[in-house]
């Protein structure tokens, strides 16, 4: 497949694409201002997938998130509410509340704002664990049990 953690956008797609699970526990428990990773499987038990879970300390909008997909070293997807400004390769500016979507030559430079992302409904998103959810499904990550309090 990928050479030196390089993938074409096909592979990124076919990986993005399948189901992944946790390997020891579905049960997320990260605190507030704190970050994790959750090991994740493919159904065959071959490729080895990261959810990265991050809720921040406060900053000066509200409480930061950032939840990751990462195959290995290579971040697929990348979602950041009231996270830090970003510029595309392009130079076009995103807001704090944005994804970032894998992208042959690029990693995940390219990042997209959330309203103008038609993949995922976010309009419903009020707490943590409604953000969590609908970016596990986005990524085919099994449903989480979720150990927290909303933000």
């Amino acid at each position: 497949m990928e050479k030196n953690n390089v993938l074409t956008d096909n592979e990124f797609r076919a990986l993005l694409a399948l189901n992944k699970f946790f390997e020891k526990t579905n049960s997320i428990t990260t605190p507030v201002g704190k970050a994790e990773s959750y090991a994740l499987t493919d159904a065959s038990g071959t490729k080895k997938f990261y959810l990265d879970v991050d809720r921040g300390g406060r900053i000066e909008l509200g409480r930061k998130i950032k939840l990751q997909n990462r195959y290995r070293t290579v971040t697929l997807v990348r979602f950041e509410i009231n996270g830090p400004y970003h510029t595309n390769p392009d130079g076009t500016h995103i807001g704090r509340n944005h994804i970032h979507i894998y992208r042959e030559g690029f990693d995940d430079a390219w990042a997209f704002e959330l309203s103008d992302f038609s993949e995922i409904d976010f309009s419903s998103c009020e707490s943590f664990d409604d953000y969590l959810n609908v970016f596990c499904e986005y990524c085919h990550i099994e449903k989480p049990e979720i150990q927290l309090s909303s933000i």
